[in-house]
């Protein structure tokens, strides 16, 4: 990266000396939330990631999986599209968290064969599209 002027530096040090402390907790402000925001975008593709491959290893013709991992599989997916939940979905922030947690869930309870199967995918190389 190119080490800005001394023009731009100067330029730089009088807009920040104009800057009154209501401006400053206004940056603060938005710089907080948007950390936030990309925290949640984090949480919400790996819930994806997680319903995305329990997805494909229940309808993957080319992977074999016990009919108890199959119930739990089925289990979180239903859960997960289910318009009854413990928490309402339309609730910020909080509306997909009973969603999370039990894809999470069945992750953990199935994480052998989730396992197995993301190798079996990465040696393969066979990522599928949704």
């Amino acid at each position: 990266m190119k080490k800005p002027s001394k023009a731009q530096q100067e330029e730089v040090r009088r807009l920040v000396a104009d800057v009154t402390p209501e401006e400053e907790y206004e940056v603060h402000a938005r710089f907080r939330w948007a950390e936030k925001q990309a925290r949640l975008r984090g949480a919400a593709d790996r819930l994806l990631e997680g319903v995305r491959t329990l997805w494909e290893m229940l309808t993957d013709p080319d992977y074999v999986i016990r009919w108890e991992t199959k119930a739990w599989i089925i289990a979180g997916l239903t859960y997960f599209i289910s318009p009854i939940d413990a928490i309402p979905d339309p609730i910020p922030s909080l509306g997909y968290l009973d969603d999370a947690l039990v894809i999470a869930w069945v992750h953990h309870q199935i994480e052998d064969e989730v396992a197995r199967y993301r190798v079996k995918r990465r040696r393969t190389g066979a990522v599928r599209d949704l």
